[in-house]
């Protein structure tokens, strides 16, 4: 069940795949604050569970809990771990009969340091984990708990007393297994660094980072769950296993599409699609990978130049677009050259059907269009790709034949999985597979390390101002993610400072992006045309970095231009005080490098295959300051202003007063279609894979901390 955006919480995205620096943690009053989570659809009622949190105690209240589920009533049990008045941690499992357990800790928590906390059981026993501490108990049968599914997991509070936690916690998870010794040290990294807890396998059921990425408007926090994944189907060479699905004939006009993880390849060709070996898509090794195209009339090839140790044990996305001239491949949007044309008539998917030639991994998304998509555009291969992750609805895609998801949706009868064609009524079967082929996969989540953005309107003159203006340095450098409703309309002002202090504004020369920046003493300003064409509502990374004598602009980390560099200095964004340049769109992740200026290579970084980065392990000298804008910002219901933190200094920045709304959140980059499609998340109105998310009571913007574990 989808968590709904409460006007008065916080909002923490999950972002299970960014690299994990914990930047905040949740600090407890002690008195009321607690974190109640919605375990409706999770599964929390299984045999064997783990718990593990990091625990700074600021004083011991005794009964307080860093984690309890819900009440238990009729027929259900309940667990809890919880303070005990000498400092110790103790395990209470209610089963509702005499056989209740509870279980002390070894050692007793360090007040005011950070304290890694585990619990697991395993079937057999409970294992209480205090940093480097452990103590078991053998459990006589399982308990096999269930959990009242009409309550909420708290976190911080023991459910239904009014015993709450004081101190912070971090990097709460939920695990549906018993972990391991070596899990749990994993976990504990040694005490001197956060282990990421998605690194383990299986992957937590639920996982709560308590404090980073954070939203707020004006109350308090919104903690979603940042574990929830999707499933893919995994093919092998033994059976072989495969699809079948109606036959189509592949006209001369067409594109064909596959997301593909290839674990092991070989000279032996491996088939994404075919019917026989007469007519097939497939690909093997030949020095480098090799794509191989077949009707009856015969086969062509192309030989990239991808060699497999760039290849294996990832995801890529190949697409082959052809008309009367013949063919072209691409690679995860890039293109690898020209292969000859062919109608084959696809039968299958993942081997031939008369020869074992089955993909060795993992397949996703195969679909068939009768006409040639373009390169780039809001119909094609770019919107295909999708910077990595598959697009969620392609749908309305003109002249698309076939759409097979290949994921959970599809349905398995104890024999055979129906595989469904969202393009129509040709559904497909597995060949030799079982329910065991649905696997769960990192695919469709893939995401930047900055999931919200700002949305600007125009018309009301919006603009946000810096709590102290910059003067930019001869080398210098700014980047923004940008998306424009209206890219067509007239200039906008990006960081300005009046007319003559501009770098950039932005607007239009013949559907290209102009680039206009400015210095007082004497008012010159340079114009710089560049070559990428404007696309409304298409995310995009710009960046100008200048060394005081040329302007090198930079998008999506392509150099699409230069000029004469100028040297202002800027303290509005968005917009320009007299409200004559005002942005009409979305924005995200800014950043300045007011003494410092980027290399091409840095610029390609930034711009990370169309994901933001997390800019505090960016390479070369980090910016001077970046707003993230939306994420950890907030939101004052009284004033109607936003204010974004300066991740790096203190020069937040904040928009005028009665300005803005708290709805003028909404997607980010990477999360609403990664820049280019539309992708598996949907934030408006929901947290980032919202199931199980959290939320907070009787916690404010104060108690996000900067102290986090080592």
């Amino acid at each position: 069940m989808s968590t709904e955006y409460f006007n008065d919480q916080w909002r923490i995205p999950n972002n299970k795949n960014q690299s994990l620096v914990s930047n905040y943690s949740m600090k407890f009053d002690g008195i009321t604050s607690v974190i109640s989570v919605d375990n409706s659809d999770e599964a929390l009622n299984p045999d064997y569970i783990s718990i593990s949190a990091w625990y700074y105690p600021t004083s011991i209240v005794v009964s307080s809990a860093i984690i309890s589920s819900p009440n238990r009533g009729s027929g259900y049990h309940s667990y809890s771990i919880i303070l005990a008045s000498n400092g110790n941690l103790r395990v209470v499992f209610n089963t509702g009969s005499n056989n209740d357990i509870t279980f002390t800790s070894a050692g007793s928590l360090n007040l005011n340091q950070w304290n890694f906390v585990c619990m697991t059981y395993d079937g057999s026993n409970v294992t209480l984990t205090l940093n480097t501490l452990s103590q078991s108990v053998a459990v006589l049968g399982a308990l096999q708990y269930t959990v009242n599914p009409t309550g909420n997991i708290e976190i911080g509070r023991r459910n239904g007393l009014t015993f709450e936690l004081a101190g912070i916690l971090d990097q709460v998870c939920i695990f549906n297994y018993g972990l391991s010794a070596s899990q749990v040290a994993t976990l504990y990294g040694g005490g001197t660094a956060i282990t990421n807890p998605m690194s383990l396998s299986p992957k937590p059921i639920s996982y709560y980072q308590l404090g980073d990425q954070s939203v707020d408007n004006g109350a308090n926090y919104l903690v979603p769950n940042n574990s929830l994944q999707d499933y893919v189907f995994e093919i092998s060479p033994a059976g072989p296993k495969y699809f079948t699905m109606p036959s189509i004939t592949i006209s001369t006009t067409a594109t064909i599409s596959i997301w593909f993880n290839i674990k092991t390849l070989g000279s032996v060709q491996q088939t994404p699609f075919a019917t026989t070996s007469s007519d097939k898509l497939s690909f093997r090794l030949s020095t480098n990978l090799q794509i191989i195209y077949a009707d009856s009339s015969g086969f062509v090839s192309l030989i990239t130049d991808i060699p497999p140790t760039n290849f294996l044990n990832k995801w890529h996305h190949l697409a082959l677009v052809q008309d009367a001239n013949g063919g072209t491949v691409y690679i995860d949007n890039v293109n690898k050259g020209v292969i000859g044309l062919k109608t084959p008539t696809f039968g299958a998917i993942g081997s031939p059907t008369d020869v074992n030639q089955s993909i060795n991994g993992f397949v996703s998304n195969a679909a068939i269009f009768s006409t040639n998509l373009p390169a780039t555009g809001t119909e094609s291969i770019a919107s295909l790709y999708n910077n990595g992750s598959p697009a969620l609805d392609i749908s309305s895609y003109s002249n698309l034949e076939r759409w097979y998801k290949l994921n959970a949706a599809d349905t398995f009868d104890g024999s055979n999985w129906t595989i469904k064609d969202y393009a129509g009524s040709n559904d497909g079967t597995s060949v030799n597979m079982t329910s065991a082929n649905l696997v769960q996969s990192n695919l469709q989540q893939t995401s930047g390390y900055s999931p919200y953005a700002l949305s600007l309107d125009k018309a009301d003159g919006q603009r946000l101002i810096m709590s102290n203006g910059m003067q930019l340095g001869t080398n210098k450098a700014v980047s923004m993610w940008i998306k424009f409703n209206n890219g067509t309309g007239a200039a906008t002002s990006m960081f300005t400072n009046g007319y003559y202090q501009q770098y950039p504004v932005l607007y239009t020369a013949s559907g290209y992006l102009k680039i206009q920046i400015c210095e007082p003493e004497p008012a010159v300003c340079t114009q710089i045309t560049t070559t990428h064409t404007i696309v409304n509502d298409v995310w995009f990374n710009l960046i100008i970095s200048g060394d005081g004598t040329t302007a090198t602009v930079y998008v999506n980390g392509q150099n699409s231009g230069q000029g004469t560099d100028r040297t202002p200095s800027i303290i509005d964004v968005g917009n320009y005080i007299t409200n004559a340049a005002g942005l009409d769109g979305d924005l995200s992740n800014l950043a300045v490098w007011q003494n410092n200026s980027l290399t091409s290579a840095e610029a390609t970084e930034i711009f990370n295959s169309g994901r933001p980065s997390n800019l505090n392990n960016f390479s070369g000298t980090k910016p001077t300051a970046w707003w993230q804008l939306g994420s950890n910002s907030s939101f004052n219901a009284t004033t109607s202003q936003w204010t974004c933190l300066d991740e790096i200094g203190t020069n937040n920045i904040s928009t005028a007063t009665n300005d803005m709304s708290e709805d003028d959140i909404t997607n980010g980059v990477g999360y609403s279609g990664n820049g280019l499609g539309t992708s598996s998340i949907d934030i408006v109105g929901d947290a980032p894979y919202s199931s199980a998310n959290g939320l907070s009571e009787n916690m404010d913007v104060l108690d996000r901390t900067t102290d986090v574990p080592s």
